[in-house]
């Protein structure tokens, strides 16, 4: 008699799912497989919302109900497994779905291979909010197709994720571990594997896994919940499955993999650590490295950078050997890790200004991390004499090399080169005595051609060549860019020859704010109109028209420009400055990643205006290397200190004058009792921007630290007693990006608080309370007291928010930090006993804060102008 009911069983899990529970359900109705050979196992996990009742109409012989208390997915499939009857267990959550031959092939595969493999997984597509991501895994390594894998020889074909069906053992299943708070589907996988070490692949078959950006799932995969849970899992893995002093190259690729996209995600480091608990961490972590394969890191489709950390973790030395024409190879424990026929270098900015090449980049090589670079700058003048002369380098911010931890040594240069004396140039290198040339690659914002007037910058065969742009260069390089834009989109076509048609006799400066902000250049832009100095001027906006007329005089409307639109795009390439208050691309630039389309006709210069002092640590944000920004316009002495030391600026690169807004300044206003108290916001207590909206997080809002603390403080017995007694009103000014969670803090009816999100009179306030707004700085300049109150400082330092240090640091700031509301209250009434009046150290470092500014935007006119 057969003992299975069923050929599969498919377990779903479902909590809070009730939008796709249907969709997922009609991926199974409609496989074309036997339905009655299925069973259903629909487990709703303590659902809050209507998944209950949309499961319930499924109920039939073959799909099984089962409703319970919300324990977690692993417990949920560990009934399920227990309730399945099906020869085969097939996992599925509820708001993905299979394609429709996928049970198909997945059980005949299983049937031609019984006695061989316990587990098979197929291809995995993401669906990232509507659009479609193989995993690189099932594209590249999978090679020979649908069959049987030995993982001792493919070592690299770890399974991670549930998309996998398995063996129906009954009793004897493995189960999930019900304490395994992250990569339990990778564990799950794991063990079954181990077994056999082998695997079977149908690629025939398809899970599309839903992600939803934005969600609470966002940020647990940071170190502060997972370091402790993952770590010593791996530790388990190495311990049960060494054998004679070495560990099975596959659980070494799953670790490694593990550290790869966990440095990508900035969530691999205990940062939130105390420093001997974060150095024992370290040891963990390295004690765990050190077990692992120099040819097991070297084989995985990994970036060579983040190879070539792995491998100083271990403590390894790799050397460089050169060969004659240049060529060169990374070696270490007789295993290559890299070579090439030349040093790569990336052009960050390639532009003509004053008579001289702008040329900046970075050199994308491994041999500069063994051997320091030493760089050769060779031209030809134009009676083809040739001198040569040693550059400077420095270390860029690309050595954070695609993460926000520092794994790598990158070099970088900044060139300005004589275009009147030299019809040539080449850069090469000098490494073990031998010349090796630079092979040079462009990023989006730069053009293997640049254009000046009647001259022609073009990098051909390994070097720079200046000539005039003939009618010859114009018809070649035209042709040569018709037919290129003909196969990628002819639009490109049309949006350069719209650009052409516009006759340019003026200077044009284009000015931008974020959308829905009128901001520094908004506000500069009012000042420029009035000048009569012969220069276009057009502020960009992006909502409708009705929404910010209102904002502008009726002459300043004609200067109005839609962005995206027809007539912006062509001012675009044709604007010689933008004058933004934001500097990504997305605010100022109407094609975005498109640009490099349109890099060798581009000649503005990029004035970024700030909308508000950069105190926070954003280095891969704002770092030379990674922006656009041509001027950057700053207030203080610190930000050109931090801007030079920290984001690799030159002093060259600063607009000294102040933000235009500090031109509107009003210190005539006159005091009043009042307390602001103006907290930013929290990247993982609330979904990412899709859309333009944010997914609330509500429950996750509800118990946080942040929450919990501000909450304490706003309605404390003693806080309420002292606002009334000494007549002071506390506005809260809470984030605009937490509005709705406003309802939350219930201070409708507590008297002398009020919440706020409108523009704040901040002259009125004679005490600050904030946790690294940058408003504290209108308070520096007013000379008000400030209190810092950052009740989750574990959580920031963890990473859990956009950024995790200040470049401002606390204890060098203008105010006590304070991390409990208590020490708060005592805080603010130990300022009011002092009237009012600020520490002398904080007031020492407030006077010497600021430049000598006057008026900004007079100035900053001025210096453009200039």
């Amino acid at each position: 008699m057969n003992k299975y009911k069923y050929d599969i069983s498919i377990i779903i899990p479902v909590y809070n799912n009730e939008n796709y529970i249907d969709e997922c359900m009609h991926s199974i109705i409609n496989q074309n497989f036997n339905l009655n050979r299925i069973q259903i196992i629909l487990i709703n996990d303590g659902s809050k919302d209507n998944s209950l009742n949309v499961m319930k109409k499924y109920k039939r012989k073959n799909i099984l109900i089962i409703d319970k208390e919300n324990t977690g997915v692993s417990d949920t499939r560990n009934i399920g497994m227990k309730k399945a009857e099906g020869k085969y267990i097939l996992f599925l959550d509820s708001d993905d779905t299979l394609s429709k031959n996928t049970c198909r092939e997945l059980f005949n595969l299983f049937e031609k291979y019984y006695d061989e493999i316990d587990l098979i997984t197929y291809p995995i597509i993401y669906n990232i909010n509507g659009k479609l991501k193989s995993h690189f895994r099932y594209k590249r390594l999978y090679t020979n197709g649908t069959g049987v894998y030995d993982l001792n020889e493919n070592y690299n074909l770890i399974q991670t994720t549930v998309n996998i069906i398995i063996k129906n053992n009954f009793e004897n299943n493995l189960m999930f571990d019900i304490n395994q708070n992250f990569s339990e589907d990778e564990r799950f996988a794991t063990e079954i594997l181990m077994k056999k070490r082998k695997i079977g692949f149908c690629e025939e078959a398809t899970y599309y896994y839903r992600r939803h950006v934005g969600t609470a799932n966002d940020t647990i995969a940071n170190a502060y919940y997972t370091f402790e849970n993952i770590t010593s899992y791996y530790e388990y893995l190495f311990k049960k499955y060494e054998e004679n002093n070495k560990i099975p190259k596959y659980i070494q690729t799953l670790y490694i993999n593990n550290i790869r996209w966990r440095l990508i995600q900035n969530a691999f480091y205990p940062y939130h650590y105390e420093k001997r608990e974060y150095e024992k961490a370290l040891k963990r972590i390295k004690n765990l490295i050190k077990k692992i394969d120099v040819d097991v890191v070297l084989s995985l489709p990994y970036s060579k950078f983040h190879k070539f950390y792995i491998l100083k973790l271990q403590g390894k030395n790799p050397i460089v050997e050169v060969g004659k024409k240049g060529k060169y190879k990374i070696i270490c424990d007789e295993n290559i890790v890299d070579e090439e026929d030349g040093i790569k270098s990336v052009v960050n900015k390639f532009k003509i200004r004053d008579n001289k090449i702008i040329l900046n980049g970075d050199f994308l090589t491994l041999a500069f991390e063994i051997e320091k670079p030493i760089i050769y700058l060779t031209t030809v003048d134009k009676n083809n004499n040739k001198t040569t002369k040693q550059i400077d380098t420095y270390v860029t911010n690309n050595s954070y090399y695609q993460c926000d931890t520092k794994t790598n040594t990158i070099y970088g240069y900044k060139l300005n080169i004589d275009l009147n004396s030299i019809k040539e140039f080449k850069l090469y290198a000098e490494l073990k005595k031998v010349k090796v040339p630079i092979n040079f690659k462009f990023n989006r914002f730069s053009s293997r051609k640049i254009y000046k007037s009647n001259i022609r910058v073009a990098y051909s065969k390994k070097r720079f060549v200046i000539t005039k742009n003939s009618i010859y260069f114009k018809i070649k390089d035209g042709i040569k860019n018709l037919i290129v834009y003909m196969i990628k989109n002819p639009k490109i076509i049309l949006n350069r020859l719209l650009a052409k048609t516009y006759i340019k006799n003026k200077e044009i400066w284009l000015y931008t704010d974020k959308s829905g902000l009128f901001d520094n250049a908004y506000i500069q832009f009012k000042h420029d109109i009035l000048k009569n100095d012969g220069i276009k001027r057009y502020y960009v906006y992006n909502e409708s028209f009705d929404k910010i007329k209102d904002k502008f005089t009726k002459e300043e409307r004609k200067k109005l420009v839609k962005f995206k639109s027809i007539k912006h795009k062509r001012l675009y390439l044709r604007c010689d400055k933008i004058l933004s208050s934001f500097s990504d691309l997305q605010v100022y630039c109407p094609f975005n990643s498109k640009i490099k389309w349109y890099a060798d006709i581009i000649n503005y210069d990029f004035i970024y205006l700030q909308h508000g002092i950069l105190h926070a640590n954003l280095i891969k944000m704002y770092s030379k290397e990674f922006t656009q920004i041509d001027k950057f316009v700053i207030s203080s002495n610190f930000e050109e200190q931090n801007l030079i030391s920290n984001y690799n600026y030159d002093k060259e690169d600063f607009i000294k004058t102040g933000m235009p807004r500090m031109s509107l300044e009003n210190n005539k206003i006159k005091q009043k009792n009042k307390i602001l108290y103006a907290p930013s916001w929290r990247q993982y207590l609330i979904g990412n921007l899709v859309n333009n909206k944010r997914k609330l997080k509500t429950n996750i809002f509800l118990n946080s630290t942040y929450f919990k603390e501000i909450y304490a403080f706003l309605h404390s017995k003693e806080l309420q007693e002292f606002l009334e007694k000494n007549d002071y009103k506390l506005d809260f000014k809470l984030h605009p990006i937490f509005k709705d969670y406003s309802h939350l803090f219930e201070l409708r009816n507590v008297k002398n608080i009020e919440i706020s999100f409108g523009k704040t009179k901040i002259e009125e306030y004679k005490i600050f309370i904030t946790d690294f707004s940058s408003f504290q700085f209108d308070f520096v300049k007013l000379k008000r007291p400030i209190i810092y109150f950052v009740p989750d400082m574990v959580e920031f330092k963890a990473g859990l928010h956009t950024y995790r240090e200040l470049d401002l640091k606390y204890e060098d700031a203008f105010g006590k930090l304070c991390l409990d509301s208590k020490d708060l209250l005592n805080e603010i009434k130990r300022i009011d006993k002092n009237n009012c009046k600020i520490d002398s150290k904080y007031l020492k470092r407030m006077d010497k804060f600021f430049l000598d500014i006057k008026n900004p935007c007079d100035e900053i006119y001025n210096e453009l102008i200039k």
